[in-house]
């Protein structure tokens, strides 16, 4: 990839690359802006994973402790 190509998420492998594609791609004044919102997209899907983890943990518990083969 010569240096006037733009930089793809999917060839960032290394610290320069990361910065490189930041400058390119996100521009330094948005990066903050782009990590919170990742951040916060990320944390309200693992809460939606833990609820729905939950929801599978009760109904296995209220079975009492029966798992049926192919959940049925």
């Amino acid at each position: 990839m010569s240096m006037s190509e733009k930089i793809e998420w999917n060839d960032v492998t290394t610290h320069d690359d990361l910065m490189r594609y930041v400058r390119e791609t996100i521009g330094e004044e948005n990066f903050y802006d782009e990590l919170y919102e990742d951040l916060m997209h990320g944390m309200i899907w693992n809460r939606e994973q833990k609820k729905k983890q939950n929801k599978v943990n009760d109904q296995l518990s209220n079975m009492g402790g029966i798992i049926m083969p192919n959940g049925k």
